[in-house]
């Protein structure tokens, strides 16, 4: 699956980048409720959360990647449904 990928699999080389990463794609990614809307965890449906972001704790974020030019972008990032709806909309 992941020659279908662009890039090479990232993971973060300590928590700050993590963290920045998680910031720029997880926080305005629409596929899990509690990083992108503040729901808690066990209010959530499975299909609520981003199993991309759980796999990322183990270094098996294969959506994760970095690009040849050096861009690192997660393969799966959805804009929530809101912003989809409005972006119809207009």
């Amino acid at each position: 699956m992941t020659d279908k990928l662009p890039g090479v699999q990232w993971t973060p080389a300590n928590g700050m980048d993590g963290m920045m990463f998680v910031e720029k794609y997880c926080v305005p990614c629409g596929r899990d409720r509690p990083t992108s809307e503040g729901v808690d965890f066990d209010e959530c449906l499975d299909s609520e959360i981003c199993q991309i972001l759980s796999a990322s704790f183990r270094d098996e974020a294969i959506e994760w990647r970095q690009l040849e030019s050096g861009e690192i972008i997660c393969t799966e990032f959805q804009k929530p449904i809101s912003n989809q709806n409005q972006e119809q909309l207009i």
